[in-house]
């Protein structure tokens, strides 16, 4: 069960509604969330007018994260198609702490082949589909849908 999970932007925005909301479903739910955002708005402008591409992020700050997140026993992230790249930087470098890592956001809605070759619970889910209880069916889809991945638990599973 999850009792704590890391929730991760790529996006320090005010305004990131979604994060924040899933935060506070899950804390109503007894569920300690962990938040945490990695760039700054102005980056973000400047990617999506293609001003600049996005910096990999650094071995400390990826080092500063997997100590931030390795407490949790669950990370999500959200993503924007511009982030795909980080995000993947992210994800190989957090892999190692043996943690479930679900994706979800716009990138994830919108491209769920491209979601399924970086993390793992739409796989995982699908795989184990035909072994799982009614209850861990519905909490894994539930999960999914709030991140926005809800394509690709359906495309894995045959939907």
């Amino acid at each position: 069960m999850i009792r704590r999970i890391a929730l991760i932007s790529p996006m320090d925005c005010f305004d990131n509604y979604g994060l924040r909301s899933l935060s506070a479903y899950l804390k109503s739910r007894g569920v300690e969330t962990v938040m945490v955002f990695l760039t700054t708005y102005d980056q973000i402008w400047k990617i999506v007018t293609h001003q600049d591409r996005p910096r990999p992020y650094s071995k400390d700050l990826l080092d500063d994260i997997s100590r931030c997140v390795s407490g949790c026993d669950a990370i999500g992230i959200t993503m924007m198609s511009p982030d795909r790249d980080r995000v993947v930087q992210l994800v190989n470098h957090l892999k190692p702490l043996d943690k479930p890592l679900i994706l979800g956001g716009v990138h994830s809605s919108s491209f769920p082949e491209d979601v399924l070759t970086i993390a793992d619970q739409s796989v995982q889910m699908a795989q184990n589909w035909d072994r799982m209880s009614g209850a861990d069916r519905a909490a894994g889809l539930l999960n999914i849908a709030f991140w926005g991945g809800m394509g690709v638990a359906a495309h894995r599973a045959g939907g």
